[in-house]
């Protein structure tokens, strides 16, 4: 018995690749530090990330209405490389975000639409402003619930859904 080697189009690999160096530039290009200055609600999110990191409590010594677990993902980003470490981070969640919602999309509709509606939301990304506000951090929490919650409807008798 022959053992059948996987076998790869070169087209696919080179188009896969160079669309996920596509979406890694336009990404980069909306939200990079340098050209893009916070807007109100950014400013605040990084000057209390930022106090976290001095040793400051939110909502003792800061306030604002928001989770804290924004201003802890800003601290995180703050504390890897300031702006920059801020940007990394969200560059990965919204990377990490629309990949969850393109395998959602791709288990109710296939692949082609959804990666038309991929396509489609990255020109969306400019309702993120300048980044660093509560949608793009919640995006992918959301999506990922969406996911389970689809899992679970095209397969309820399913116990494990991760």
């Amino acid at each position: 018995m022959k053992i059948k080697k996987p076998h790869f189009n070169k087209f696919k690999i080179i188009f896969s690749l160079l669309f996920i160096l596509w979406l890694i530039a336009e990404i980069f290009i909306k939200f990079e530090p340098l050209n893009n200055y916070p807007n109100d609600d950014s400013a605040s999110f990084l000057y209390i990330g930022r106090s976290i990191l001095q040793g400051k409590i939110p909502y003792v010594d800061t306030w604002d209405h928001k989770g804290p677990l924004l201003y802890y993902i800003d601290a995180l980003g703050l504390f890897i490389f300031g702006l920059w470490g801020v940007w990394f981070v969200q560059f990965v969640l919204t990377f990490l975000g629309f990949g969850v919602a393109y395998l959602n999309a791709k288990s109710l509709f296939g692949n082609f639409p959804s990666l038309i509606g991929i396509l489609s939301g990255f020109y969306l990304l400019d309702l993120f402003a300048a980044g660093n506000i509560t949608e793009e951090y919640s995006a992918i929490f959301a999506l990922f619930s969406f996911g389970l919650y689809v899992a679970y409807q095209q397969d309820p008798t399913q116990k494990k859904i991760c």
